[in-house]
């Protein structure tokens, strides 16, 4: 059995492998985190990450879902737990790795040389990608990184993060959807997702971790409502398409598909949302102010959950500022894209696989489904990470059989 024992770091990721495997055993006696298993896929026998500095006795690996909140009865409004407990009770899965100075770095060399190559993507580039990283050492990724982390220690803390947003108003955001889900342990989980097509709606994958059945609501601004207005689908574990190179946990190719049994009602309070186009890469977005929405909570504690929309604008940031946020290896230069989280503006707990929007040219079109933000918390001031969505177009186009 794997085995990591913690210290203190200041940025690590939300993750939550709910149908984790191999059982991972959380400990206090050593200052890294390490990881020892001998058939655990492709690691390395071990690894190091440093954990925040104000925490001196407990380690940091208490991990959230990826802005999901688990629940724990059979109706939502019941059963959300506060963050500390559910710490406590999720299976713990931290499969964050990287190797020390393996790679010497020069300060002067460019960035791309050792995050990114530039040539033309291939599906079979994952594994590359993610090898090319684990190559980079924690202290060549710090030159890199130094003048971001000056920037971090000088920004002042927030108080509030959806958090931060605005309610939202019915017709708003007619290709959000609510999703309620059954996990195999019987426990409750809410997303969020975006209507594509009549008959298929894309969420997060670590969504649909060890997901046994789904609940879907369309046209609701109140969560899990059931008025007139509002249609409930169910769908089972038959109808999820996760991408197939998702490795089971975390925000590395965080996405999926369900399918549904028929198609939905559309109405003013129930349409399809545009998916982006090739030329919405990286230097088109940044700087753009985008738009995300979802039932998340409106802060860290469970006093500040919510049933009701919310929504904000965030600016897209430069992905070398993101990639640095985080511990090498977690955000990709080209399969994610942040928002800024300064003056608390961002996703939370619960707003996984919901929407960000890019509005262009009177159009509306979805560029990226929430996947993660900091361990700390929501209320850091810390990057959204976003699916993106044009890295996925072909598999997502094959299949919903769509055409454009």
């Amino acid at each position: 059995m794997p085995n990591i024992c913690c210290s203190s770091r200041r940025h690590s990721l939300w993750y939550n492998l709910h149908s984790a495997q191999k059982q991972i055993q959380l400990t206090n006696d050593a200052d890294t985190c390490r990881i020892q298993d001998d058939d655990a896929m492709s690691m390395p026998q071990s690894l190091t990450i440093k954990t925040p500095a104000k925490t001196t006795t407990t380690p940091v690996l208490h991990i959230k879902s990826p802005l999901r909140p688990e629940l724990r009865l059979t109706h939502y409004e019941e059963q959300q737990i506060s963050g500390d407990k559910m710490t406590q009770n999720q299976a713990i899965s931290a499969l964050v790795w990287l190797l020390l100075l393996t790679t010497p770095v020069k300060s002067g060399e460019p960035w791309m040389d050792h995050f990114e190559d530039t040539r033309e993507e291939s599906p079979h580039d994952d594994d590359a990608i993610m090898e090319r990283r684990w190559q980079l050492g924690y202290e060549n990724y710090r030159l890199r990184c130094e003048k971001f982390e000056m920037e971090a220690d000088q920004t002042p803390a927030v108080r509030t993060r959806i958090a931060g947003g605005e309610l939202a108003t019915r017709g708003m955001f007619p290709y959000q959807v609510g999703l309620v889900i059954q996990l195999s342990g019987a426990d409750l989980v809410k997303c969020g997702g975006s209507l594509i097509t009549p008959q298929f709606v894309l969420t997060a994958a670590h969504c649909l971790t060890d997901a046994i059945a789904a609940t879907i609501y369309t046209g609701a601004i109140t969560f899990a409502d059931s008025d007139d207005s509002v249609e409930v689908i169910q769908v089972t574990h038959r109808d999820f398409l996760v991408y197939p190179d998702y490795l089971g946990f975390g925000g590395y190719n965080d996405l999926a598909l369900i399918r549904l049994p028929r198609g939905v009602r559309t109405s003013e309070q129930v349409q399809t949302i545009e998916l982006a186009g090739e030329f919405m890469h990286q230097n088109f977005l940044v700087g753009q102010v985008v738009t995300l929405s979802g039932w998340g909570y409106l802060g860290d504690s469970a006093e500040k959950r919510t049933r009701l929309l919310q929504y904000l604008d965030a600016e897209v940031i430069d992905q070398e500022r993101c990639i640095c946020y985080f511990l090498p290896g977690l955000v990709s230069q080209r399969r994610h894209l942040c928002t800024d989280g300064s003056n608390g503006r961002g996703a939370c707990n619960g707003d996984s696989g919901g929407p960000v929007v890019h509005h262009w040219r009177n159009v509306s079109y979805l560029i990226g489904v929430t996947s993660f933000g900091s361990a700390e918390g929501c209320e850091v001031g810390g990057p959204t990470v976003y699916t993106r969505i044009t890295a996925y177009l072909p598999w997502i186009r094959q299949q919903t059989a769509m055409t454009n």
